[in-house]
């Protein structure tokens, strides 16, 4: 494969409104006229909120409403002591919908869609109760909550004054986790405002929760408490009904859990984007951008987003050449795309993040020779135009007798593999055979040990990992290959069950890279712990699937596999 190194600068922003207001299926998109007015869309990122967890403490969800029922997760019941979640009001279900409904054709759509959503019930038809909030903050933090919204659906979002929650609070913030809550300010008769729990609750000077005030209540808005305003009355949501009809599952409904559900979904979106290092930095970004105190969705999940990258210094890349672009602020979660008037081509599956500030395209094989630049979803800037040529227009059919003497490209510096082949021993060693070992201690170097010569070599880069893939890829004919169970892609891999005993051959190569002599070369590499093959179509592909099957193992252990 030919790397190419290009260098790429630009700024990145996110989109003004007009490029998120585009016509969803969902039903109801149309009433939700709340997202206008904080300034937040649904986006072309359909993973959005993925794998983040939102813990509504409150009056409690429906789990089974049809809005947003696939992404309920287990919660806790503490009035009745369950997992059983009861609804004891309106609110929880309201703000579930607002943070998670599904993208799909009924109902409505979330602010984050694919996020997941704790029901943690603390509150009665009657109170809120102060032991439960302080011990469901605890437990949405030790269960892997990333935002937590107070709504306190039975008492509006706000109670009397009292410290007790300030070190649930602090522990929250400590160990990263978002909390939003809600501020309806009251004055004593001398016209001194009394704070309200739990949004007032800043521990040691330091603001660790986000308190949202109602934009629609002008009378009781302006508090030292609030950190930014969002609408709370006449929304558009689900509503806690047995609904045989989609109509009589929603309702507009008014009250202050509803304001806090918007910020904490916000606040959710930032979160899945990565786009800021702590919670002081979310919170900070929430109360920097308010305009006039509203809520301003886009500018927040914006901020920090900024993509600075080099200019381009080539005119013309082939396909399987390898972009290596410099920058600031990359992070797995931004997507990648080649446009130019005739298409767009997703390159998700074709970029990887080594740090924020360096990552790596591979044009893939099959992009039509033609003109384009790079984009990334949801902004407008793009790169300069440049020439993409595909190969295969141009070149013979390459046999396995190429493959094995071609040598790197020129631009990528030449590879001793002796030099990084360390030989090592042991009942511990032969157990490790065919891993692939990360540096947990380090700054995550990858190694194969290789099954047959119990050799270990650093994978620094995609093209290390092609010249081990060459050197150590053991021939096997189409007939053999067949006789190996084979996976869909690296997620597979790790979820299929041991079938080594079952197939003889497989056990017997497993841990090993084999090539196909009677086809072009293509590689394959046998899982260790299971016999499954997994096709690794480049030297990028095979460094991508190698770290992430890769074993984490210390410095000192690492050593002791050397003699």
């Amino acid at each position: 494969m030919k790397s190419v190194l290009a260098i790429i600068i630009f700024s990145l922003f996110f989109s003004p409104l007009s490029a998120f207001a585009r016509t969803w299926s969902d039903t109801y998109y149309f009433e939700q006229d709340y997202l206008s007015e904080i300034d937040i869309y649904p986006y072309d990122n359909t993973d959005a909120g993925e794998r983040l967890v939102v813990a509504l403490i409150g009056d409690g969800v429906q789990t089974d409403h049809i809005d947003y029922w696939s992404n309920v997760i287990t919660g806790w019941n503490f009035i009745d002591a369950t997992a059983e979640i009861k609804t004891y009001g309106s609110y929880d279900t309201a703000v579930a919908g607002i943070i998670a409904a599904t993208r799909d054709v009924k109902g409505t759509i979330g602010i984050t869609p694919k996020a997941e959503i704790m029901s943690l019930v603390v509150c009665d038809t009657s109170t809120c109760y102060e032991e439960y909030i302080t011990d469901a903050i605890y437990y949405a933090v030790d269960n892997g909550a990333d935002v937590i919204a107070l709504t306190l659906g039975t008492v509006e979002g706000v109670m009397d004054y009292t410290d007790a929650y300030d070190d649930a609070i602090k522990y929250a913030y400590n160990n990263d986790v978002l909390i939003v809550a809600g501020i309806k300010p009251e004055v004593d008769s001398e016209g001194v405002e009394v704070p309200m729990s739990p949004g007032c609750n800043d521990v040691d000077g330091f603001n660790m929760v986000i308190g949202v005030g109602s934009v629609d209540d002008y009378e009781n808005n302006d508090s030292a408490c609030v950190d930014v305003l969002a609408p709370s009355a006449d929304i558009f949501a689900a509503k806690v009904a047995q609904c045989a009809r989609q109509e009589d599952c929603f309702e507009r409904i008014s009250g202050l859990p509803l304001a806090i559900g918007q910020t904490a979904g916000v606040g959710a979106f930032a979160r899945y984007l990565k786009s800021y290092r702590s919670v002081m930095e979310i919170i900070d970004a929430f109360v920097s951008t308010a305009d006039n105190g509203l809520l301003n969705g886009t500018t927040v999940v914006m901020t920090s987003l900024r993509v600075s990258m080099d200019e381009i210094e080539f005119d013309t890349i082939n396909t399987g050449d390898i972009i290596a672009i410099s920058g600031e602020h990359f992070n797995p979660r931004i997507k990648f795309k080649l446009v130019n008037s005739q298409s767009v081509i997703s390159l998700n599956e074709n970029v990887v993040v080594f740090t924020p500030e360096l990552l790596q395209i591979t044009i893939p094989e099959n992009v039509p020779s033609g003109v384009y630049s790079i984009q990334i979803f949801n902004y407008f800037e793009h790169t300069d135009e440049f020439e993409i040529i595909n190969l295969s227009d141009f070149e013979e059919e390459m046999d396995i007798e190429s493959i094995e003497t071609v040598s790197p490209s020129s631009d990528v510096e030449e590879i001793d593999l002796t030099q990084l082949a360390v030989t090592v021993f042991g009942e511990t060693v032969e157990r490790l055979a065919g891993y692939i070992l990360l540096q947990v201690e380090n700054h995550g170097e990858a190694w194969y040990l290789d099954a047959s010569t119990m050799n270990r070599y650093y994978l620094k880069n995609g093209a290390a990992a092609y010249e081990v893939m060459r050197l150590l890829g053991l021939g096997i004919t189409n007939e053999d290959l067949e006789l190996i169970p084979t996976v869909i892609d690296k997620d597979e891999v790790l979820t299929v069950s041991d079938v080594c005993t079952q197939y003889p051959l497989a056990n017997q190569v497993r841990g090993r890279i084999l090539l196909q002599v009677e086809e072009k070369g293509e590689a394959w590499y046998v899982h260790p712990d299971n016999c499954y093959r997994i096709y690794i179509k480049d030297g990028d592909s095979a460094y991508e699937i190698m770290r992430y099957l890769s074993l984490g193992i210390s410095n000192a252990d690492l050593e002791n596999l050397s003699e």
